[in-house]
């Protein structure tokens, strides 16, 4: 996530893990995704099997990123919660940390008031969490993605010039 590597340890995934089973437990929520602003998902529970859990985690990274920029139009640097009621089922998107975002789908069985108060109980231990993930000094950085591809063009040779526009 986010130009570096994350490494997430048996012992915080198993404590994430039980953060979001207790979110689904006390709110009566459907499923919950923890996803990297990048959409990659770190970690599911719930009902997931009818859903893409990975392309809803990409699919909310860009709502959330296209979201940022609408709070800038009216002053806000960001909106920290987003939610979208349909019919029959709601998500509700939650910023936990500036990489990270806590996804909650639940439908007419709660209500959005418990699902945001249970969130909100268990982001401060999640923050934590993944802040200790995150600020792992055992995970080296990988670089821009122009470092990357000077790296790889060191490695297997690059014949031409790399510029901002194609050659013929």
């Amino acid at each position: 996530m986010g130009g570096g590597g994350v490494v997430i340890y048996d012992e915080q995934l198993t404590r994430i893990n039980s953060l979001i089973g207790h979110l689904l437990k006390e709110s009566d929520a459907k499923c919950a995704l923890l996803v990297g602003k990048d959409g990659r998902t770190i970690a599911r529970q719930g009902f997931t099997r009818t859903i893409d859990t990975d392309q809803l985690g990409a699919l909310v990274a860009g709502a959330f990123s296209a979201s940022k920029a609408v709070a800038e139009l009216i002053g806000e640097p960001e909106f920290s919660t987003l939610f979208h009621q349909g019919k029959h089922e709601s998500i509700q998107i939650h910023l936990l940390d500036p990489r990270t975002l806590l996804v909650v789908t639940f439908d007419e069985r709660t209500t959005v008031g418990m699902v945001r108060l249970v969130t909100k109980a268990v982001s401060g231990s999640l923050r934590e969490i993944l802040q200790a993930v995150y600020d792992n000094p055992d995970v080296e950085e990988i670089g821009t993605p122009e470092e990357i591809a000077s790296t790889f063009d060191e490695v297997f040779g690059d014949s031409e010039p790399r510029s901002g526009s194609e050659q013929p």
